[in-house]
């Protein structure tokens, strides 16, 4: 797996000991130098910047780039944008979409080598199938299941994409569908038949003729789930205290780059 065939691809939110241990993961299995597109969306004072800054790992200023969200849309937005953006400027054929909550558990070689020799598939990842939402209060917490449904999905915290593919057709997004626009919690509770981030993906690519690969949620990986939005406070305490030091002594300076244009796009690197 040359680092010349694939670009892995984040966004980033106020999660600065989660998104180092993502990045300290890969480096884990992964020798070399490896390319990378972080679209940077974190608050004001948040710390995830000085984090990358420590490493020299160039990020995308997501408040630079994206447009922003309309007053009726809150957190989300930034990320299904983000996600668009970044893989419609993929240097490279493919691409890994990950959270930043995601722990490598192992080399993606052989993973990576059976996507790539399919040559009918255009993504892989852990797929869910048409399932009801839950109802969450105001502190994202969930409190009952709702009577409506959300559509298959491949779920977009590791999804390994033929980018050129996605770029090919202007039509894909992470954006929920072009019909129902961006997906907030409140928003697909609203529709019958919703679509959650993935859905639409997953929808078109069988229109179109083209298959993907499931995979086992957590074979390849351990995925925190939401922990930039969620506030899951017991296992942000777990990566600051246990994840971290478990990866303490990989040093990941200089160990991501960007080939995409620096000054056209408003990568900041220091």
């Amino acid at each position: 797996m040359r680092a010349d065939d694939l670009t892995i691809i984040t966004c980033s939110y106020n999660t600065p000991t989660v998104t180092e241990c993502m990045l300290k993961s890969y480096a884990k299995y992964h020798e070399g130098k490896h390319k990378i597109i972080i679209i940077e969306n974190s608050a004001p004072g948040d710390k995830t910047r000085n984090v990358l800054k420590k490493y020299n790992i160039p990020y995308v200023d997501g408040h630079d780039v994206l447009p922003p969200a309309p007053e009726e849309h809150g957190w989300g937005w930034s990320h299904h944008k983000g996600v668009d953006w970044a893989i419609r400027r993929c240097p490279t054929r493919y691409c890994l979409l990950v959270d930043t909550d995601i722990i490598f558990q192992q080399n993606l070689q052989k993973m990576y080598d059976h996507f790539i020799s399919d040559e009918d598939a255009v993504a892989l990842g852990p797929h869910t199938e048409r399932r009801r939402p839950f109802k969450y209060d105001e502190n994202f917490v969930c409190v009952n299941p709702e009577q409506k449904y959300i559509l298959p999905r491949i779920h977009p915290c590791f999804t390994l994409l033929d980018a050129n593919f996605f770029k090919e057709h202007e039509d894909l997004t992470y954006n929920g569908s072009p019909e129902t626009g961006p997906v907030e919690m409140n928003d697909r509770l609203n529709h019958e038949d919703s679509y959650d981030v993935g859905s639409y993906v997953l929808l078109r690519i069988r229109e179109l003729g083209k298959t993907t690969i499931n995979i086992l949620h957590n074979r390849y990986f351990q995925h925190g789930e939401g922990l930039s939005w969620a506030g899951k406070t017991d296992m942000l305490e777990y990566y600051d205290k246990v994840v971290y030091n478990r990866l303490s002594d990989i040093d990941i300076t200089d160990r991501f780059y960007t080939d995409i244009d620096y000054d056209r796009y408003n990568i900041i690197i220091k």
